[in-house]
C-alpha cells in the first residue's frame, strides 16, 4: 500500500474515532493513529521519505518520521536502513512502544502536532 493510501485510510480527526458503539480500546488505538499522523506532519510537513534536518546539538532528524540519530545506537540498525520509508515507519512505531508514547518527537513535546489534528 502506498503512503498516500495508508494515510487516506487512517482516521484524521477525533470525530472519526468517537462514534457511538466504538470500544475504548479501538478509540485509544484510533487516537494514537491520529496523533502519530499529526506528529509526522508537524515534523515533516512535506511528507517526504528522503528528508533530513540538522539540529543545533549536532544530531540529525531523518526521513518520514524524523527519527533523531540519537536513537541509532542499536545493534543492526544504521542511518542507511531508515532511508527505506517502511523501515522508518516501523522503527517509529517501535520507538513509540519502547518509550510508551510520543516523547521522542519534539513536535509532540512542544504541542506543535495539535495544529495538524483534523487535517
Amino acid at each position: 500500500m502506498s503512503q498516500g493510501a495508508a494515510a487516506a485510510q487512517a482516521p484524521t480527526s477525533m470525530a472519526a474515532v468517537s462514534r457511538p458503539g466504538t470500544s475504548t480500546r479501538a478509540r485509544n488505538s484510533a487516537r494514537t493513529a491520529v496523533w502519530a499522523l499529526a506528529i509526522q506532519r508537524a515534523e515533516n510537513p512535506q511528507g517526504k521519505c528522503e528528508i533530513y534536518h540538522y539540529n543545533a546539538d549536532g544530531t540529525l532528524d531523518w526521513v518520514y518520521f524524523q527519527i533523531n540519530t540519537v536513537h541509532l545506537k542499536r545493534p543492526g540498525l544504521n542511518l542507511r536502513d531508515l532511508l527505506d520509508c517502511k523501515v522508518d515507519i516501523d522503527f517509529a512505531y517501535e520507538l513509540y512502544r519502547e518509550q510508551e508514547g510520543f516523547t521522542p518527537w519534539s513536535a509532540f513535546n512542544r504541542g506543535k502536532y495539535r495544529q495538524f489534528i483534523g487535517q
